[in-house]
């Protein structure tokens, strides 16, 4: 690094990095007050969209593991990532890569925009009415349809007028879509793999009394952190809170176009919505559409986890899974009904491969083309050249923070670190474990031989943590 870029980032870093100590300082107090108000505000989600169980503060003990192990992986992201960033701000070098109609089309079937495309007739159809969002810039998108084969694309603005190649504002209705796609994913698509199942299993999890049991191991390694993160992303807001004032505006990371109740208002409704019907989320797995080459992805990981669950449920304790499918059960009815192999295996998979490739499929697309900003209207021109360097660093500091995954110091988080379970070597539970580390591998193996492996099994982790 040379000498003059040493003193710039230097001083980037003393501007932002004492930032982010102040924040970890003020981590549990401002939960805690959260927490006074916290009986309050679930009372009024609930008089505002159907009932949905929703995140509570964390314990003592949470708190304390999170602050320990996932807190320090912040400071990289928010001090020495941010500095580079203003330097290639500084240096106009972060503007958006050219993207068209096919690269918005990719990113609808290999990342988690796949949740709202569905086939309709010779189309594909990206279709934002599949997800609840109530931000303060007008949402100007309803659906972009494509065919990759005859190569015909169009766009339906909220008002219903239809965009197409050729027209004068097809640029604008392209470069919108770009950017309702990068708020989209992480404020509507990505709702359900987080919240409300997780967060009920969680606490679930936490308050179980038969701890010395495998269905505590196991579930203590899949849930570790999920509730502490589920309550800051609800109710603290810290990534997500993002009034338009200019105290907020110098935040590096916040960048989303909503106050706090619009995106957790959003949450609710999507969540509500996806698990309206819960028997429908445990046959969710086998149901994706296999032409959608995420969801072939997702799929060939579920098997896995399937396998691993049947092996698994032997050695489980039925008084164990009795107490926590009975926690369960009283905010979720109707999981104490699902089949403890079927449950185990989709909760696995939802936590540990789902969450992680969400993320991570995302990413690569966010730091490459993503922004947040567009007028309100298709009417004011704006194509991607129109797109800022103060947008797209924003955007990045936020993606670099929020949807990467920065691991943790000394301690493996790794799906195939099974040892983590703690279970008797070579017992049933025991050898359950290695094999799914055995299966695991080999199908990351043979999807890296295909060219198919959209996230590498090695990154991926054991429970929703960030």
């Amino acid at each position: 690094m040379g000498r003059e870029r040493r003193r710039m980032l230097t001083a980037v870093l003393r501007i932002f990095g004492s930032r982010f100590h102040q924040y970890l300082d003020q981590q549990i107090e401002e939960a805690r007050q959260k927490a006074r108000t916290l009986d309050v505000k679930d009372n009024l989600a609930r008089m505002l969209v159907p009932p949905v169980p929703v995140s509570r503060v964390a314990t003592k003990d949470q708190e304390l593991d999170f602050l320990k192990y996932r807190s320090p992986s912040y400071v990289g992201p928010m001090s020495d990532s941010v500095a580079e960033e203003t330097l290639l701000a500084l240096r106009k070098a972060n503007g958006p890569k050219p993207f068209d109609a096919k690269t918005i089309a990719e990113i609808a079937l290999n990342s988690p925009m796949a949740y709202i495309t569905r086939r309709e007739g010779d189309d594909w159809v990206l279709d934002f009415a599949g997800i609840t969002l109530f931000p303060y810039q007008p949402l100007t998108v309803s659906q972009f349809r494509f065919n990759l084969e005859a190569e015909t694309f169009s766009i339906i603005d909220i008002g219903g007028r239809t965009h197409r190649p050729g027209d004068p504002t097809w640029e604008t209705a392209i470069t919108h879509v770009m950017a309702w796609v990068t708020v989209g994913i992480p404020s509507g698509a990505h709702n359900w793999v987080h919240f409300a199942l997780p967060d009920t299993a969680a606490s679930a999890e936490e308050r179980m009394k038969l701890r010395d049991s495998n269905v505590s191991r196991l579930l203590a390694v899949h849930f570790r952190f999920t509730n502490r993160i589920n309550y800051q992303a609800l109710w603290i807001q810290r990534s997500s809170a993002n009034a338009p004032t200019f105290k907020k505006a110098l935040v590096p990371w916040l960048h989303m176009p909503f106050y706090e109740d619009q995106f957790r208002g959003g949450i609710l409704r999507n969540t509500q919505r996806h698990y309206a019907k819960l028997v429908d989320h445990f046959d969710m797995p086998r149901s994706l559409d296999r032409r959608i080459p995420y969801f072939t992805f997702l799929r060939e990981y579920y098997e896995v986890c399937a396998r691993f669950a049947e092996a698994l449920d032997p050695a489980l304790e039925d008084d164990a899974w009795t107490e926590f499918a009975g926690m369960v059960e009283r905010e979720l009815p109707g999981f104490a009904s699902v089949p403890r192999a079927k449950a185990l295996g989709v909760l696995i998979w939802q936590v540990g491969v789902v969450h992680i490739c969400d993320h991570l499929t995302y990413f690569p697309y966010i730091m490459t083309y993503g922004f947040m900003k567009v007028p309100q209207s298709f009417s004011t021109p704006y194509t991607q050249r129109d797109v800022s360097r103060w947008d797209r660093w924003k955007t990045r500091n936020f993606a670099n923070a929020f949807v990467n995954f920065n691991p943790s110091e000394g301690l493996d988080q790794r799906l195939i670190n099974v040892e983590a379970y703690g279970f008797v070597p070579d017992s049933v539970a025991g050898k359950a474990a290695l094999q799914f580390k055995s299966d695991l591998q080999a199908l990351d193996a043979r999807l890296s031989a295909a060219g198919k492996a959209m996230v590498p099994v090695d990154r991926m982790i054991q429970s929703i943590c960030f």
